[in-house]
């Protein structure tokens, strides 16, 4: 018991799963009268919101932390630009360099794969492409990537709807489905671009930054966002190489 207190009444603060993460107390009400259904009513609504509020400070915490890991990151890449632009002029290891910009990109993003196409120049466009380890990858270029480096413009495929025969009643079901659909499914590829320094046209695009998410992850909007900047920064350090 508390001294001094003469009346009192509780409210759990619980969450959509059923927990108690705390609980509103209040005592002592004015007059020393008895409290009433009101009061029980209005402490139950005041206790939602303050348990909403706590809820949104736990959030905002958790993506300041996730924030401040991304920054870090991030600095790691400028890190390598500037080691790259130092380095030019001598021997530079291009595939450690092209690892390096794929390991941070999946680090940042929290992907296990991704890869880096860069395109080798001349008439006909050809690529070479490259794993977070810096090795060249042998298979060949998806979809997605093909249609991104052509139209320069990047593709969220976790956001496409997988099954469009279950809203649209007339469509033709595909017949079937191969890996490289189910693989291209699950990617997300950002143009990498360099102004045209033959000024025939505003952009040129040089390569593509891929991830692969997990089974079911749906890459968001900031995500997109995250991988336009690293392809941006990539965009840079590919112009010093």
């Amino acid at each position: 018991e508390y001294q001094g207190l003469w009346n009192a009444m509780g409210v759990p603060m619980v969450d959509a799963q059923g927990r108690i993460l705390g609980v509103l107390e209040i005592g002592n009400k004015v007059g020393r009268s008895p409290f009433t259904a009101q009061d029980e009513r209005l402490i139950k609504v005041l206790a939602s919101h303050a348990y909403t509020s706590i809820k949104h400070c736990r959030v905002y915490e958790a993506t300041l932390a996730k924030v401040d890991g991304t920054k870090h990151i991030l600095r790691q890449v400028v890190t390598l630009v500037k080691q790259v632009a130092v380095s030019f002029p001598q021997t530079l290891e291009y595939a450690s360099a092209y690892g390096a910009i794929v390991d941070s990109t999946c680090q940042v993003l929290g992907c296990l794969r991704g890869t880096l196409y860069v395109g080798l120049g001349g008439a006909h466009r050809q690529w070479m492409a490259y794993d977070r380890d810096g090795k060249q990858v042998k298979e060949r270029c998806c979809q997605t990537a093909a249609r991104v480096m052509e139209t320069g413009t990047l593709m969220n495929n976790t956001k496409v709807p997988r099954n469009e025969c279950s809203s649209n009643p007339t469509a033709i079901p595909a017949t079937t489905t191969t890996d490289d659909d189910l693989k291209d499914a699950k990617m997300m590829v950002a143009p990498i671009t360099l102004v045209d320094p033959l000024h025939l046209q505003g952009t040129v695009v040089i390569g593509a930054l891929q991830v692969e998410g997990g089974f079911g992850q749906e890459f968001t909007a900031q995500q997109e966002e995250l991988l336009q900047l690293l392809a941006g920064t990539t965009s840079a350090l590919l112009d010093i190489m």
